[in-house]
């Protein structure tokens, strides 16, 4: 997909949620196309947020380089304006909502405010479980800590943390 419409699309995607009219936007787009699931295992029914997903793809060699794109974000704005990060896969169930998750985590442990704002939330549902308990991030899981503390490492490695 064309980086410039993929801008626009998550520009029309975020209008009904916040104010992005009003005010600059800079996009950062992340293509989670290189994740694969582990060869030999079956394909999990949840959504990306599973601790299990979240794990095999924190573990993953190409989430390294998907770790790299948003490191941008500790880069400032210019003031009123707003930083969307966003991740895009082909279904938006499973390796765009682990990576946004991911940086969520990241983002939290160091006190950064945003938001989290799944754009494909409403097809859940049509290869997975739609976000069930187990998957929201929320409920305290050990292995979903450990995939957040792997890719804290992974984000921690690319300078000194913003």
């Amino acid at each position: 997909m064309d980086e410039e419409v993929a801008g626009l699309a998550v520009r029309a995607a975020l209008a009904p949620q916040m104010d992005v009219a009003s005010r600059p936007v800079r996009v950062t787009l992340v293509r989670c196309l290189g994740l694969h699931w582990p060869r030999g295992q079956r394909r999990s029914s949840h959504v990306g947020s599973h601790p299990e997903i979240m794990w095999n793809y924190a573990h993953h060699d190409a989430m390294r380089e998907i770790a790299r794109r948003p490191y941008a974000y500790g880069t400032p704005c210019p003031a009123g304006s707003l930083h969307v990060i966003a991740f895009w896969c082909n279904a938006g169930e499973h390796r765009s909502v682990c990576a946004a998750e991911l940086l969520s985590g990241w983002l939290t442990r160091r006190h950064k405010g945003h938001q989290v704002f799944h754009a494909c939330r409403q097809l859940w549902g049509r290869r997975s479980c739609g976000g069930c308990r187990e998957c929201d991030p929320n409920v305290f899981s050990a292995r979903r800590e450990d995939a957040r503390a792997r890719f804290a490492a992974l984000m921690d490695t690319f300078g000194h943390a913003p």
